[in-house]
């Protein structure tokens, strides 16, 4: 299933397959996580302040965001995200460099709060 969110907060899933995209219109794409928590915010899980890198890794590349990411730490000027991205075994969610990062990408403080959110579930 893929999820979506109007401009009044209303959850929508669609089929992957692509047989329902004639719906999706002007709607947000949001991930599974951010559906559920929609639809039982009882069960919303806290925040994590740090996930493995692996973590990390596989919430971007579900999200669709890992070459995007990894494209802007490549083509970067700023040595420390690069080592860091490269040699950490783990994130925080307050780091400067991953701040700094976000900002580059255009990420809302929301945005991070949602792949450390996915990033906690896996």
């Amino acid at each position: 299933m893929k999820y979506f969110k109007d401009d009044k907060g209303e959850v929508y899933a669609y089929a992957d397959d692509g047989s329902q995209d004639a719906l999706i219109g002007d709607k947000v794409a949001i991930t599974k996580l951010e559906a559920e928590a929609h639809l039982n915010p009882v069960l919303q899980p806290e925040l994590p302040n740090v996930v493995t890198m692996r973590q990390a890794r596989l919430a971007l590349l579900e999200m669709g965001l890992l070459a995007t990411v990894s494209e802007a730490v490549a083509n970067g000027t700023d040595e420390s995200i690069k080592i860091e991205w490269e040699y950490s075994t783990e994130i925080n969610r307050d780091s400067a460099s991953l701040i700094a990062l976000s900002t580059v990408l255009g990420m809302s403080s929301d945005d991070l709060d949602n792949i450390f959110l996915l990033a906690g579930t896996l």
